[in-house]
């Protein structure tokens, strides 16, 4: 029963999302600290049933239904999640060498002889080949006497009257009968071999700290590729909300156009002005036809690309929940300074790079490790068992220390170990690269906030101008003071302004959403 513990003991599994070592579902972040509340992650059954229902609601997507069905359907999430989980079973793996080997071999030898008549023959023996026992030998002699084969560990002699033939199985000789023509043997054979790198000089603590710095790269890679999704499909959803805001912009565009086409021919009905008022009226409304119907493709590009983002075909219909109207422009409450020191402290990614490069240095330490003495300890516990006959059973211990001491290979622990060096010095610097450029994002991510934030106060204030001028001159195209050229331009103005009202919010609010994801908070 011990054996069969030992035996199944190598076969648990332990799912690493339930050890807290990787996320617990692809589209959850990972947690450094296992997580206290422990979360049912749906199946895939449950998410595909939970996407159609969605679908066939009439009802808009509110942003938060957009962010959790992109990060279930993207598989962006679940190759990380995997590499993830394939690295939590390599840093497993990679603690067995702390510990010792055992194994257990059963191995059974049948054997069957054949033999001379009497008057001296020659016995032949046909058996299978066994691992750890000496050479068969057998002679038939005329005489008093029989032969010893010797193999293994012991040999006996047996003699059987006037003929005699003598046959040694893993040690055990057995005499044949001269009225014998052929008999038979089974032997089982039951091997246990125990082996213990006792010393190897940090070699194996330190290919763990490298499996353990992978798996942790791993889990922050997963969670970057988390918060990008999230960024990919807020901004894609800010741009169709803009594309939508653009398109309604110009519907009034059409309206005002309309009213000047109606205007111009009053005015040239009464012979107040010529045909050419009301040809460029006319014209400045088919131009705001054409630039709807751009605006209407680029709301299904938009539409197309979000649900892309989603992981749905991009030919997915549904409507989403437009912004508030009232949207609070906040401010960032932390200044330039405070959010570079929260990007170092937050970014997936940089700590991701970190790992890697301690990865690196502890290959360097297995390396240089590799090259040095090791020590080790062997046993072996050998039982062979004669079926036939059990007094001619027997038992072999065996134990041993090695030590393994690395004189000349050619430098090849030297140069693997500047190798692995020069990797660790490498990915240092590419931790510092992306230190750098996660900076300059934070910078200028935050430059554009501040920017937008003034340009929506402009834009603001454009508009109720725009709006002020757009009005007078129509007025005063009435009553024949301004041209159509005035209240065109006027009208462009106003558009312009519309324009410049929608695109600069939706600046503010995508840039507000780059620092948050420059600084590794989104």
């Amino acid at each position: 029963m011990s054996l069969l513990s030992i035996v199944l003991s190598s076969c648990c599994y332990i799912d690493p999302s339930n050890d807290g070592e990787v996320a617990e579902w692809y589209n959850l972040p990972w947690a450094p600290l296992p997580i206290k509340e422990i979360h049912h992650s749906p199946t895939p059954e449950d998410e595909i049933e939970a996407e159609e229902n969605m679908l066939k609601e009439s009802q808009p997507w509110h942003v938060d239904n957009l962010i959790d069905v992109a990060l279930r359907n993207n598989p962006d999430t679940r190759v990380t999640w995997q590499n993830a989980r394939s690295a939590a079973f390599l840093w497993r793996a990679s603690r067995s060498a702390l510990y010792p080997t055992i194994n257990l071999s059963e191995q059974l030898l049948l054997q069957k002889f054949s033999g001379g008549g009497i008057g001296g023959g020659a016995a032949a023996a046909n058996s299978t080949g066994i691992v750890g026992t000496g050479n068969i030998g057998n002679t038939g002699n005329t005489g008093n006497t029989g032969n010893t084969g010797n193999t293994g560990n012991t040999g006996n002699n047996v003699n059987t009257g006037n003929t005699g033939s003598s046959v040694v199985v893993g040690g055990n000789t057995r005499g044949l009968s001269s009225n014998s023509t052929s008999s038979s043997n089974q032997l089982l054979i039951s091997t246990l071999s125990f082996s213990y790198l006792m010393l190897d000089f940090g070699g194996r603590l330190a290919t763990i700290d490298a499996a353990r710095e992978a798996l942790i790269y791993a889990d922050w890679t997963h969670n970057r590729e988390v918060q990008t999704i999230m960024l990919n499909v807020l901004t894609f959803y800010y741009q169709h909300l803009e594309a939508k805001a653009l398109l309604a912009a110009r519907e009034l565009d059409l309206k005002e156009a309309k009213e000047n086409v109606e205007s111009a021919q009053e005015q040239f009905d009464a012979g107040v002005v010529t045909i050419v008022d009301v040809l460029q009226a006319k014209s400045t409304y088919v131009n705001i036809q054409f630039q709807m119907e751009q605006l209407r493709g680029q709301t299904k590009t938009t539409l197309g690309r979000l649900a892309t983002a989603m992981g749905m075909p991009p030919n997915a219909q549904f409507e989403v929940v437009n912004l508030p109207e009232d949207l609070q422009m906040e401010k960032v409450q932390k200044d330039i300074d405070e959010l570079i020191a929260t990007a170092k402290a937050e970014r997936p990614d940089l700590a991701a790079a970190e790992a890697k490069w301690k990865g690196q240095e502890a290959n360097a330490k297995a390396a240089f490790s590799a090259g040095l003495p090791t020590l080790t300890a062997n046993g072996i516990v050998q039982n062979n068992d004669n079926i036939n006959n059990s007094s001619l059973s027997s038992r072999y211990y065996s134990g041993s220390i090695i030590l393994n001491v690395p004189i000349y290979n050619g430098f090849y622990y030297v140069n693997r170990t500047r190798s692995a060096r020069a990797d660790a010095a490498a990915a240092f610097a590419e931790w510092k690269s992306k230190e750098e450029n996660a900076l300059l994002e934070v910078v200028i991510s935050y430059a554009d906030f501040t920017t937008a934030a003034q340009q929506i106060k402009f834009a603001d204030e454009n508009f109720l101008y725009a709006n002020k001028a757009y009005e007078a001159a129509l007025a005063n195209y009435k009553f024949g003071i301004n041209t159509i050229l005035d209240v065109l331009s006027a009208e462009a103005a106003l558009s312009n302004a519309r324009a410049q009202k929608i695109q600069s919010r939706t600046f503010w609010i995508i840039s507000l959403t780059n620092i948050a994801y420059a600084t590794g908070t989104l």
